[in-house]
């Protein structure tokens, strides 16, 4: 299938996953966690699913460059955060 090929192609290095979907930059207008401006490479991780393509992740424990960062917590919901 379309998909086994492209997991393969971007598993051995053929395929430049940045191609597929929009970046993260294009995507989020304005990001505020606890009333502070987002820093996008650190609070966003990026994955590749040869389905979807590229996907975000807000806190996900990494940041952009796949390193450990602290999960952040909130008591707020929504757009009181």
């Amino acid at each position: 299938s379309l998909e086994q090929f492209v997991a393969l192609q971007v598993a051995s290095g053929n395929l430049e996953t940045n191609n597929f979907g929009s970046t993260l930059r294009e995507m989020v207008i304005s990001c505020e966690f606890e009333s502070i401006k987002c820093d996008l490479d650190q609070m966003f991780y990026s994955t590749f699913d040869s389905s979807l393509g590229q996907c975000f992740n807000f806190n996900a424990g990494k940041n952009m460059k796949k390193a450990s960062t602290s999960i952040l917590h909130s008591s707020l919901t929504g757009k009181k955060n």
